[in-house]
């Protein structure tokens, strides 16, 4: 980076500069970019079920403490508790993603044997619980999460599945 100008005018600060880059490093981080996209997508998906789960725990609340029950109040609590543990289940999911990213893949697994507890038709947990297991070298239990996640989704497109399969 090289700075041609800059300026201050009191509330804006205005810098003109001239930026070179490496080709071949800046196509490496696009390319990687791009292979990794589906693990943005995924995040993505964990994030709305999240979403889904608190709003669902916003409005049984409400329905809850306003005494309109439709159901059985008994059936609401229910409800709720589903609700809560699918959120709870978000959140093992990224907790697994992050331990799975910083090499604990030990851990990563506990936390999506966690999610499958709770989501058991989560179409990534099991491609992301076949990676940890890989990881450790549990070739065959990658192996049978990577058949399910396929099953579950069979358009999952990742490089990854058919690099594992043909590992293990």
């Amino acid at each position: 980076i090289s700075v041609i100008d800059e300026k201050w005018d009191g509330k804006n600060y205005y810098i003109k500069a001239t930026i070179s880059a490496n080709t071949g490093e800046t196509v490496k981080s696009i390319y990687a970019l791009k292979k990794h996209r589906h693990l943005v997508k995924e995040l993505d998906e964990a994030m709305a079920v999240a979403v889904a789960a608190l709003k669902n725990i916003e409005d049984l609340n409400k329905d809850l403490a306003s005494g309109r029950f439709g159901l059985s109040k008994k059936s609401k609590h229910i409800e709720y508790s589903k609700a809560v543990n699918t959120l709870m289940a978000s959140n093992w999911f990224i907790k697994g993603y992050y331990d799975e990213k910083n090499g604990k893949f030990n851990e990563a697994v506990e936390s999506y044997n966690n999610v499958i507890a709770e989501l058991p038709d989560f179409k990534y947990i099991y491609y992301r619980r076949g990676i940890a297991y890989a990881m450790i070298d549990k070739y065959q239990h990658a192996i049978k999460d990577f058949e399910k996640a396929v099953a579950l989704d069979p358009d999952l497109n990742t490089d990854d599945v058919y690099f594992y399969y043909a590992r293990g």
